[in-house]
């Protein structure tokens, strides 16, 4: 008797049954088969609450895979839908949705068509996805929010002297983590989908740098056009030009002040006047004050 029963459904699997007659050109081989599939039915953030298996294709919005990727018990973390903000990923969806900027111009601005390893770690797959559309995945008073980054961007806080207890410590970026080169390693869906890397480099840069070669390098399992691989190369480009981080201490007051939300400080004492800046963590303390530590703010590298 046959072992495949009616409960061996193969759920959750992507496969294919092939049945291949001998043919004397293979010489007794099995020919070699490539597959290009849509993708899985994720849902879409568009709604509140998402609704199931409403979006099955290529091209699929950063923020409904982020919520797919954490929502699932299978290959994700397996949160409740009750544990994500869904207001905040469905801002980020219709951002993703819009246009690009310079220096490629794509509509919609971010859209994943690729795979994630599920050998790497959460972690890992997390920063992958935010890596590719310039966004932050935040915790926050119980929530996860997708944050993502855009230009223009307005302050939520303004932090003054009287804002701010003690002192601010300024930590200017490094040598190593400043580029004027870079690299994106992607599979290039004009290629069928062979890896392929986007170079973008930057006389400027190089110019500042006294003519030495800087070079970062990342790959991006999730990326598979020639204009969203020379945006992110571009982005972390500039990116590590504007790495100077602030640390400093707030009283209560600033209790609403949540990682990913821009800040202005004024500090007569170095110089700042409603200076722009990101904040990167946020920290209650046992005192009742807040540890904030938070990056420049550079609007005309956002994209």
């Amino acid at each position: 008797p046959s072992v495949w029963t009616d409960t061996r459904t193969l759920s959750g699997l992507a496969y294919m049954a092939l049945k291949l007659p001998v043919d004397a050109d293979y010489n007794g081989a099995v020919p070699e088969v490539t597959v290009e599939f849509q993708g899985k039915k994720i849902r879409s953030m568009s709604q509140n609450p998402p609704q199931a298996n409403l979006f099955s294709a290529p091209d699929q919005n950063p923020a409904d895979v982020m919520c797919d990727y954490l929502t699932n018990s299978r290959y994700g973390k397996g949160l409740a839908d009750s544990d994500i903000d869904f207001a905040s990923f469905n801002a980020a969806r219709n951002y993703f949705n819009s246009s690009a900027s310079s220096p490629a111009t794509e509509t919609p601005r971010f859209k994943v068509n690729g795979f994630l390893n599920t050998d790497k770690t959460l972690f890992n797959n997390v920063e992958e996805i935010t890596e590719m559309c310039n966004a932050m995945l935040i915790y926050d008073k119980g929530k996860y929010k997708l944050k993502h980054r855009a230009q223009n961007e307005s302050s939520t806080f303004s932090f003054t002297r009287d804002t701010i207890v003690g002192d601010i410590d300024i930590q200017l970026p490094p040598k190593s983590v400043k580029f004027n080169k870079f690299e994106v390693t992607y599979g290039n869906k004009v290629n069928d989908f062979n890896d392929d890397v986007e170079i973008v480099p930057s006389p400027t840069y190089l110019g500042e740098d006294n003519n030495t070669e800087l070079v970062g390098r990342t790959s991006n399992t999730l990326i598979t056009t020639e204009g969203q691989a020379d945006q992110l190369a571009d982005y972390l480009m500039n990116d590590s030009r504007h790495q100077t981080v602030i640390s400093f201490k707030a009283p209560h007051s600033a209790i609403d002040v949540s990682a990913g939300d821009v800040i202005d400080v004024t500090h007569t004492d170095i110089g700042f006047s409603s200076k722009k800046f990101r904040v990167l963590s946020a920290t209650l303390n046992e005192d009742d004050t807040i540890s904030f530590q938070a990056q420049k703010y550079e609007s005309s590298i956002q994209v």
